[in-house]
Formats: structure tokens, sequence, C-alpha cells
């Protein structure tokens, strides 16, 4: 009998412990290009012959939302972009179209038996939200802009430090669904069609002869409401929700064409995106390319080849001798 009763206690202790029960179910609705409003851009490097260049680019992300990655999402993507560089800075802007389709999942109606902390606080309906379960079509349009420090290296440069940001307006059936989705069904639910991306970033970049490769990372914050201090606790990984990116991109440059791919981290979002730019104007003239004109030897005494190239220097011919010749008398 003794032996017995500190064993029950144990076992009546340990199912009071609050990692026992699951958190509570917590829903958040907000832009579809949540994560995805910074795409890659390439850019001239500094060594280019030409200080202004256009670029159209056209490419696809797809990914997971929500919760757990109960949502997901396919969309299309092109954009605009001009691009400027003079000395050590870098400068671009230009504006974005994406178009796709967002599904949401359904949620465990059963879910929620035992919860700890239990909080009749947190907003969950999960009846309700199961209403608009499916896939929606969504649309974003918008601008993005941003400038570099930039340090040339041997055969590239390093993109040390550089600010970038993004302003997008959406439009479509998951917007509209947003708007009509109870404050009583989501913990978070953006209803406006704003979304805005404030962040840093850094590129290390290698010349090759006809292109380059390159390596970049990027993360900042999403600005304005919802998004900015929601004052919202996320019970499953026991924070407070603060909703920011993170993004790892290659890429590789041939001519003209520039192909990348990205992986994209944000909160509640994360997914990959793949893309083709092409560069409008003229190709750049970069570190890698090298002058296949050969160097002829200078007759300057102290240098026996020239920096530039120039034409070669035959010897004169020696003039020809004509002797008058008298007749024999």
């Amino acid at each position: 009998m003794t032996t017995r009763l500190p064993l029950l206690l144990l076992i009546i202790s340990l199912f009071a412990l609050p990692g026992c029960y699951p958190p509570p179910q917590q829903a958040y609705y907000v832009s579809p290009v949540n994560g995805y409003a910074t795409q890659y851009h390439p850019l001239p490097q500094v060594t280019d012959s030409a200080h202004t260049a256009f670029y159209t680019e056209a490419g696809f992300f797809t990914g997971s939302a929500n919760t757990h990655g109960k949502d997901y999402l396919n969309a299309f993507h092109s954009s605009f972009t001009i691009a400027h560089h003079t000395g050590l800075l870098q400068a671009w802007y230009g504006g974005d179209l994406s178009l796709g389709t967002y599904h949401m999942g359904h949620w465990d109606t059963s879910y929620g038996g035992r919860t700890y902390p239990r909080q009749s606080t947190v907003p969950f309906n999960p009846n309700a939200l199961d209403t608009w379960s499916g896939a929606h079509s969504f649309g974003s349009a918008g601008f993005h802009g941003g400038a570099n420090l930039v340090l040339p290296i041997n055969s590239g440069e390093w993109r040390v430090i550089g600010v970038e940001g993004s302003v997008n307006h959406e439009f479509g059936q998951y917007l509209a669904i947003r708007q009509k989705i109870p404050d009583t069904a989501a913990s978070i639910i953006a209803r406006g069609a704003a979304y805005g991306t404030f962040g840093i970033n850094s590129e290390i970049i290698g010349s090759t002869k006809n292109g380059e490769f390159g390596f970049r990372m990027a993360f900042g914050t999403v600005v304005g409401k919802p998004y900015s201090n929601p004052n919202v606790y996320d019970y499953s990984n026991n924070h407070y929700v603060s909703y920011g990116y993170l993004c790892l991109s290659s890429h590789f440059t041939y001519q003209k064409y520039t192909y990348y791919g990205q992986l994209n981290f944000a909160t509640k979002a994360i997914g990959i995106s793949m893309g083709l730019a092409y560069r409008l104007n003229k190709s750049r003239v970069g570190p890698g390319k090298t002058s296949h004109r050969r160097l002829i030897p200078s007759s300057s005494p102290g240098s026996p080849w020239d920096k530039a190239p120039r034409a070669a220097v035959l010897p004169a011919r020696p003039p020809k001798i004509h002797q008058r010749t008298s007749a024999c008398r």
C-alpha cells in the first residue's frame, strides 16, 4: 500500500503537467504573398559598360501556409525591373504581378477535448472555417525597390549590404473570403489588401566568361496591421507572433538570361520560387570577359610589350638605285 500510493501520485502529476496536453488550435489568414513578396532580381555589376539595365522576369512560387502547413498555394509571378549603378552604389526599382490559387485546408473539429492551457480567449471556430475550405483565386500587384553598397573583388563583386522594400495590393476571391471570416474564428485575419515589407540583404557574385553566378540572403519584417506587433500569442511555439521573412537564393547568368531559385521562409509560411529573367538592353561587359586581340611587340626600348594593341610596323624596303649608263663610244 505504501509503495502504490507514491506511484499513483506520480502518474496523476504526470497527467497534470502542461506538456501532456496539446496546445489549442490557432488559425492565421493573411496575404497569400506572405514570404513571396521579395523575389530575386538580377542587377548589373559595377564594372558593367552600361550604367542602366532593364529586366523582365517570369516564374512561379509554391508552398504551404497557416498553422503546420494547413493551407497551400501555387502562383505565377512576373516583374519588370530598372537597375542603375554608379561607383560603389547599385539601385533598382520596378513592378510585380502575381496570379494564383490559395487552398484553404480542413480543420479537425474533434480536436480540443483536452488542451493546455485551456484558453477560452483563443478565437477559433473550425466549423465556420471549413465552410470556406477549397481553392480560391488571388492576385497581387505591387512595387519593389532597393539599393546596395558594393565592393569589387577578384572576378566578381560583393554586395556587402543592401536595403529592400516592397508594397503589394491584393485582389481576388481569397481576399473577399478573409473579409467575411468572423473575428471569433481565427487568431489573425488580414482583411486589408495591402502588404508591405522592409529588409536588408547581402550577395556575393562571381563572374564567368559569358555571365555570372551568385548567392544572396535577405531577411526583414512585414509592416502595417495586422502583421506588425499583432499582440497574439502562438501557443504551438510559445512566443508572440511577429511577421518576418528570410529568403535564400542562387542564380546563374548566361549572356542576357538569368536563372534563379529561392527558398522562402516566413511566419506561418514556407515555400520555393523559381524563374527566368531576361535583360532587355545590351549585355554587360564584365571582368570575366577577356580580350582576344593579339599584342604586338613594341619598338620602344625598355618595354617588350605595349599594354594596348597596335599595328605592326614593318621595316621599309631599301630604295632601288637606278644607275644611268652611257653608251660606249
